[in-house]
């Protein structure tokens, strides 16, 4: 589809995929490393399970945006799924999840696309430009959480 970016990564970390699906699922002490956000909650109960949503809460005065996620999918330790509408684009991530030598190996792959037809011609001329902001996003998102699930490996 025109202006659909799709970005994979593949993060590391000395946590073990328990830990990382702790820290996804520990939605209230995600503003101890997302410092843009106020708050995070998983409804109805907590539990990243298909069907829960995932409300943030941005802090003001940052480039965050208050946000819901959907769940689409979740195997707990293995794979996670949402999808989420801001603005002018919605994305579908995809949260790989795999023991990795004496840690965990995480591969992301989210597909963003713009919602508007104006926005995906910009966004397919401006492809380059869009895939690097894209990618800086999940890298200032992910490393943080992966920050968070060694803190809590280690606790």
């Amino acid at each position: 589809m025109l202006g659909r970016i799709t970005i994979t990564h593949t993060f590391t970390t000395t946590a073990t995929p328990t830990a990382v699906w702790a820290a996804l699922e520990a939605a209230p002490r995600w503003p101890e490393v997302l410092t843009d956000l106020v708050s995070a909650r998983i409804e109805p109960d907590g539990v990243l399970a298909e069907g829960a949503i995932i409300r943030t809460v941005a802090k003001p005065g940052t480039r965050a945006v208050d946000m819901t996620y959907r769940v689409t999918a979740a195997d707990p330790r293995l794979h996670l799924a949402i999808e989420s509408q801001a603005d002018a684009f919605r994305a579908r991530t995809d949260y790989a999840i795999a023991s990795f030598v004496s840690g965990a190996r995480v591969t992301v792959t989210s597909e963003v696309e713009p919602v508007w037809w104006l926005h995906r011609i910009t966004t397919e001329l401006a492809r380059r430009a869009y895939t690097k902001q894209f990618e800086a996003m999940m890298e200032a998102r992910m490393r943080p959480m992966l920050t968070l699930a060694e803190r809590i490996q280690q606790a």
